[in-house]
This record gives C-alpha cells, sequence and structure tokens, in this order.
C-alpha cells in the first residue's frame, strides 16, 4: 500500500536489497518461460521433420556417373567415371502446408541435367591388360531417399532413351541408385562424347543440395522464394529479384576436390559428403525464434519499470510496496507467455501488439492506482511503449540486433544517470537517521 510518509523514514540499502530480489525471483520465472518457449520449438522440429520425412526429407542430387565393372569373378571391382561436363538447371518452388498449428515448408524442383562423357580410360590407372565388363557399364545416379522422385527418369543417352531402375546405391554414399545400362560405350572412340540429357523432378523439404559429380559442374537454379539460405562448399553468384532469386554455382577443374575417376573400394565417401552444396529454403524468422530472441531482453524489461517507480519514491516520497512491484514485474513475464500462445494462431505481429496493449494497459491502470498521479502512470505507460517499440525493432532487423541492443542500454544507463546525479544519497541516510532519532525521542 502507498503511505504518506516519506521515503527517508526508511532503510534505502533495505529497499535495493528487496528489489534486487524481487529481480532475482523474476529471473527464475523468465527462465522457466524461456524453457517453455524451447519445448513448444522442439515440439515443431518434431512436427516439421516428421511430415518432410514422409514427402522425401531434404533432396539431394548426386549424379549421373558412369559405373564400370573390371576384373574377374569374385575379385571384379567397380570404378566410378564422372562426366567432363554437368549442367543442372532448374527452377525451385515452395509452399507451405500446415499441420496441426505448425506451418511447415515443403519444396519441389524439376531440373534438367545434361552433359557429356569420354570414354573410360583405365590405362590411366597404369595398367593395360585390366578386362573390362563393358556390357555391364551403367549410369547411376543416388538419393538419400528415394521418396524424393515424383517420377523415375528417362535418360536420353545420345538420343536413345534407356529407362532408369531402383537400384542400391554403388557409389556408397547413399543408399538408394537408380541406373540406366550403357551398351553402346564400349565402342565408342576415345574422345567421342557420350551426351545424356534427363528431366529430374524431386520433393521434399527444407533444402535442395547438390554434388559436383562432374569434372566440370555447372548448376543455375532460379526460385520465387525470396528468402534463401547458400550454405556448403562452395558458394553461388546470386541475383535477387522482387520475390525471388537466380543463382549460379561454378565448380571447376582448379576448385574441386574429387578425382575424375576412382574405384569403389576407394574410400572418397567423406571427401564427396564434404563437397556438398544447395540453397537452404528459409520462410522467415517463425515465431518461436522471435520469441526466444525477445525474452533475452526480459530481465531489462522488468529492471527499467522498477528504476521508475524507485525514482518515483525518491524524488516524490511515496512508498510502493514490494507486493506492488513484484506485480508490475508479473505483468511484464506475461507478456511473453501471451506472445508465445497467441503467435502459435495468429501472425506475429498481431500477436505482438496485442500482447504490447494488454500489458502496457493492465500496467499503466495499475500504476495509476499505486502510485496516485496520472504523470507517474503515464511516464510508466511511456516506459512499456518505448521499450516494446525498441524489442520490436530488434526483432526486425536481425543483422543489427546487437547493435541496437548495444545502443538502448546505453541511452537507458545515460539518462538514469542523468536523473540522479544530483541525488545526494548520503543525505538520504543522514535523514533518515535523524528522523529515527526523532521518532524514538
Amino acid at each position: 500500500m502507498n503511505g504518506s510518509k516519506k521515503m527517508n523514514i526508511f532503510s534505502i540499502q533495505i529497499k535495493i536489497a528487496g528489489i534486487a530480489a524481487l529481480i532475482i525471483i523474476l529471473f527464475l520465472i523468465l527462465n522457466m518461460i524461456g524453457n517453455l518457449i524451447g519445448e513448444r520449438e522442439r515440439r515443431q522440429r518434431i512436427e516439421v521433420n516428421n511430415v518432410i520425412e514422409t514427402v522425401g526429407g531434404e533432396p539431394l542430387v548426386a549424379g549421373p556417373f558412369l559405373t564400370v565393372p573390371y576384373g574377374k569373378g569374385k575379385y571384379q571391382k567397380y570404378a566410378v567415371f564422372l562426366p567432363e561436363d554437368l549442367l543442372i538447371e532448374g527452377n525451385l518452388s515452395t509452399e507451405i502446408r500446415k499441420r496441426g498449428i505448425y506451418d511447415i515448408p515443403l519444396i519441389e524442383t524439376s531440373l534438367k541435367i545434361s552433359g557429356y562423357f569420354l570414354k573410360p580410360d583405365f590405362e590411366k590407372w597404369g595398367n593395360k591388360n585390366i578386362k573390362v565388363d563393358w556390357e555391364r557399364a551403367h549410369l547411376s545416379m543416388e538419393f538419400p531417399d528415394m521418396k524424393a522422385l515424383r517420377a523415375i527418369p528417362v535418360l536420353l543417352w545420345q538420343n536413345n532413351k534407356i529407362n532408369f531402375r531402383p537400384e542400391i546405391g554403388a557409389l556408397n554414399v547413399y543408399d538408394s541408385e537408380i541406373m540406366a545400362p550403357i551398351p553402346s560405350i564400349k565402342d565408342g572412340g576415345e574422345k567421342e562424347k557420350f551426351r545424356f540429357e534427363m528431366n529430374l523432378n524431386l520433393k521434399g523439404g527444407k533444402s535442395l543440395s547438390f554434388l559436383p559429380l562432374g569434372i566440370s559442374t555447372v548448376v543455375k537454379l532460379e526460385s520465387r522464394c525470396s528468402s534463401p539460405g547458400f550454405y556448403g562448399a562452395y558458394l553461388p553468384t546470386k541475383e535477387s529479384f522482387d520475390n525471388g532469386f537466380r543463382a549460379e554455382w561454378h565448380i571447376t577443374r582448379g576448385n574441386r576436390v574429387l578425382p575424375g575417376s576412382w574405384e569403389i573400394s576407394d574410400n572418397y565417401r567423406s571427401i564427396i559428403k564434404r563437397s556438398k552444396f544447395g540453397v537452404n529454403i528459409i520462410v522467415g524468422v517463425d515465431a518461436y525464434l522471435k520469441a526466444e530472441r525477445s525474452i533475452k531482453y526480459g530481465l531489462l524489461f522488468i529492471i527499467l519499470p522498477f528504476i521508475v517507480f524507485f525514482l518515483f519514491e525518491v524524488f516524490s516520497g511515496n512508498r510502493i510496496h514490494p507486493v506492488q512491484y513484484l506485480l508490475v514485474g508479473l505483468a511484464v513475464c506475461l507478456f511473453y507467455i501471451l506472445l508465445l500462445s497467441l503467435s502459435e494462431h495468429i501472425d506475429f505481429n498481431i500477436s505482438y501488439i496485442i500482447a504490447v496493449l494488454s500489458v502496457s494497459g493492465l500496467s499503466v491502470f495499475y500504476s495509476a492506482s499505486i502510485l496516485k498521479s496520472y504523470k507517474g502512470a503515464s511516464g510508466i505507460g511511456g516506459v512499456f511503449l518505448l521499450q516494446y517499440s525498441y524489442l520490436y525493432a530488434a526483432l526486425l532487423s536481425e543483422d543489427y540486433a546487437l547493435l541496437i541492443g548495444s545502443i538502448g542500454l546505453f541511452i537507458i544507463l545515460a539518462i538514469v544517470m542523468t536523473l540522479t546525479r544530483k541525488i545526494d544519497w548520503y543525505s538520504i541516510q543522514k535523514r533518515e537517521a535523524t528522523s529515527s532519532r526523532i521518532a524514538r525521542a
């Protein structure tokens, strides 16, 4: 309850210690809310992964490459030969699928894959007497999950159509493979270019990846997705346009790590996987990430109203009970629960506005009563609106969030120091001691 007695009848040290204790309690409550946000985010991640796994996982293009058996009987081995030129061109589209309260980003891509091989040259390995089983030579592509294929493609090899069929992965990078027999390669000349072409349609979620399985690999990708995230061993040149992008990767002989051919028994698996590159489909900063980022400012947003209340006590002499401090702090904590629960069902921006207005309005209404001053209550309202406007700006600007945060903290500290620079804290304690002696007399 408010009292008419002056601030100096109480020990200022005890008041500060009490406020500090309340801040610690509220900080623990904020941690519990942070754990709740993390739990909801993990649940969302599980739901997203479950849906993506059912439609094909995260699609990846590994190939095409030639697999050629050689040797005799049980000593037969397999050699891998990469195309001289590999060109992948395509378009990537996205859609949002609903599962319960969650938005799940899915992708579909249509790719045209073309290029050419030279006739495999085993003599480069230093053995001219290798027995090659040309009749079983085949062109292969591997995938992490065959469900990513919307349909088994048809290979156009030297203007001949050849059907792919599913097999177990021969490259030993991924388990799923499609292969097509290449009977004509035995009769080709050493410099003859064996040209190939196919159309590949993939579906899945989160990302689209490629392996640079060409001696020279070029990937050209276009999409209406406005927020791509590129990753991997090679980064593209990118051209952005309204609500979309074009990206090109050029991996040449000079910057690739794989040889042009090797034995399957050679362990190139880790090297191949490290050469992966591609694009992540980023659907903005979702509500859970924004809520998680916003709660990092929670302690600051508790301290600010407490500072205003404390300064009001110092300057006006009106008393504010620790329970009243606590209730205002709990209102700040409630903001994050409101924001989280509302943003799971409606747009984050609308949720933010509702949560801010609700908590600010409640705090102003309560402050007008405990401060018995509309001017003081309006000051509290101003503090709430300023701090939540500042938080919203930090949430929108991911790249400059730290800069905005540090500047904001500096400004707050400067204001507090300016307002309290002329307060003689020792004189308050002296007046307190004098008042106590008079009361005892």
